[in-house]
């Protein structure tokens, strides 16, 4: 059964992602309110950036919690979820809503086991798609079956255990997964992405979404731009953080991970752009996995 994606405008643009039960919405709630802060006029890095996309992602994890499930067993509120002017309503409290957390043993964030790729055809036709196994070689002893791997995607109703997302026949788990593509005043596609990463995916996008879609930061740029996620009082980093960013984690009361490429915590950006005026695509390469993107003339 096929479902629409959701989508929401974004800068000048308009985000579409994947429906629920996959995080599209959260996603754009996450852009949308990040954007509502004043994201665009923050240095990615910066302390002041960090706290902006940190409590616009903190409501948009909170309405995974709250809304998240297969949608042919509750109701998801994606039109509410991704309206602008919702979203800027909720920056206030969410400007207002985040102190230090204390909340007890904290788990250090990990890597999610995903896979993505992005294409773009000689007709613009464009492909954003995310395969996951969830954990390495999936289930069932990496069964084959109709031309692709099963997953154990069953462990996705125990890692996110809330009222709308309870496992029970023919029901579709809560995932982190959003294959997304990015669309402009005319209606089209002029970039598709996605990412792996697990949880960290809808930060990971944002990371890449805000220095491009609102600050005209060129795609490479914004694949490179320094990444984090807070999460469970845990702020991950890619980097020591600067002086600003070490005092933001003290009045926050946060716990700090330094990761390191080895850790695959930020996943690893696949994103094509189209420049209609050129009749170009420009590609990324994220080198915080193996990752590589090829442009082939025609």
């Amino acid at each position: 059964e096929q479902a629409p994606p959701v989508r929401g405008r974004f800068g000048d643009y308009e985000f579409v992602s994947a429906a629920p039960p996959l995080p599209g919405a959260a996603v754009i709630q996450q852009l949308q309110i990040a954007g509502a802060l004043g994201a665009a006029d923050a240095a990615p890095g910066s302390a002041e950036y960090i706290d902006q996309t940190s409590r616009a992602w903190q409501t948009a994890d909170q309405s995974v919690t709250e809304h998240f499930g297969d949608p042919d067993f509750v109701e998801v509120p994606t039109e509410e979820l991704t309206d602008p002017e919702t979203n800027a309503a909720a920056a206030e409290p969410a400007a207002a809503s985040l102190p230090a957390d204390s909340s007890g043993e904290r788990a250090e964030i990990e890597a999610g086991n995903t896979t993505h790729i992005t294409v773009v055809d000689a007709n613009g036709i464009v492909v954003s798609m995310t395969s996951t196994l969830t954990s390495f070689w999936g289930g069932a002893d990496s069964e084959y079956v109709g031309g692709f791997f099963l997953n154990d995607q069953l462990s996705r109703f125990e890692a996110i255990d809330t009222p709308s997302n309870q496992p029970e026949p023919g029901r579709k788990s809560v995932s982190w997964s959003a294959p997304s593509m990015v669309l402009d005043d005319q209606g089209r596609a002029v970039l598709g992405i996605g990412t792996p990463g697990g949880h960290q995916i809808p930060n990971i996008l944002t990371a890449v979404m805000v220095p491009w879609g609102l600050q005209d930061a060129p795609l490479q740029d914004a694949v490179d731009a320094p990444r984090h996620s807070l999460q469970d009082g845990v702020l991950a980093m890619e980097q020591e953080p600067k002086q600003e960013v070490s005092e933001l984690i003290r009045e926050r009361g946060w716990d700090l991970q330094v990761t390191t490429r080895a850790d695959a915590v930020f996943g690893s950006v696949q994103a094509l752009e189209i420049d209609y005026d050129d009749n170009s695509v420009i590609g990324a390469k994220d080198s915080r996995r193996d990752a590589d993107f090829e442009i082939v003339d025609e």
